[in-house]
């Protein structure tokens, strides 16, 4: 069945985000009072971007545009994220990640001052969330906390399974569950025999960005599964499973678009918030 309450996690997520832009517009006017500015900046690379799709410019925060960003353009896009970084006025910078496969993360990642980072994406933030200290936590790996929790779903003492190992997004998710006394496997390009992997997992998470990755024959009945990857194919959004035939075997599926996608969206405006607040 699809993971949903009676009255529907679609409304309930439209719900959330409503209320979430509500205390947006309330803290803005509170840190303004303080004499605090707040802009929030979105820098986009990639042909697609999920930010673009949920996000963009809806909440008053400036976003660059998504597109390919070629090789000889390198020392331009580092002099952007250094500008962004260095201007008083940037309160909040959030650089749309995985990057594509040509550009070098690790070099704009180190270009993103601590202070201002949203997504946990500078290194030293990275570090400060593997030792359990976190200055600002992941987006993907909030919302995902924040949904199975409040769908009491367990997560200590199960076997789960993370397809995809990204530092944005898969191995902060590898970490959350461990965290939370999770028995975690990480999957790869690399991994032999995925679907042996996938079938071992009471708890399987996915963000691999690859379409229909995982299907029926890939999962074992009364499996969790959270489907966090919002794909391009054939022109609508899908995610890394195969929903038709994962569904009649798993307790719990979230839906793709309008399931991980509105929360990350949601976490990401109250990191902008709370980063800003510290400015």
């Amino acid at each position: 069945m699809q993971w949903q309450p009676d009255w529907g996690l679609r409304g309930r997520m439209v719900v959330t985000m409503f209320l979430l832009f509500a205390l947006y517009i309330v803290f803005v006017g509170v840190l303004a009072s303080a004499g605090v500015g707040l802009v929030g900046i979105v820098v986009v690379m990639g042909i697609f971007s999920f930010a673009q799709l949920f996000f963009s410019d809806k909440l008053a925060l400036y976003s660059m545009g998504a597109r390919t960003v070629e090789p000889e353009e390198y020392p331009e896009l580092h002099r952007t994220v250094d500008r962004l970084g260095n201007d008083p006025d940037v309160t909040a910078l959030f650089v749309q990640a995985p990057l594509p496969a040509h550009v070098d993360e690790a070099t704009v990642r180190r270009r993103v001052p601590v202070e201002k980072d949203v997504d946990c994406f500078a290194p030293a933030n990275v570090g400060r969330l593997v030792a359990g200290d976190p200055r600002v936590r992941p987006v993907t790996e909030q919302a995902v906390d924040g949904l199975l929790s409040a769908h009491d779903v367990p997560v200590a003492g199960r076997d789960a399974v993370v397809v995809g190992r990204t530092t944005a997004v898969g191995l902060p998710l590898a970490h959350l569950l461990c965290r939370r006394d999770a028995t975690v496997t990480v999957c790869h390009t690399s991994t032999a025999d995925l679907g042996a992997k996938t079938r071992s997992a009471d708890l399987l998470v996915t963000a691999a960005g690859t379409p229909g990755l995982v299907d029926g024959s890939m999962v074992t009945p009364g499996v969790d599964v959270v489907d966090v990857s919002a794909n391009r194919a054939d022109g609508s959004v899908v995610g890394d499973v195969d929903a038709e035939s994962v569904r009649e075997k798993a307790a719990a599926l979230t839906p793709v678009p309008g399931g991980v996608g509105p929360l990350t969206m949601a976490y990401l405006l109250r990191n902008v918030v709370s980063v800003s607040a510290r400015a």
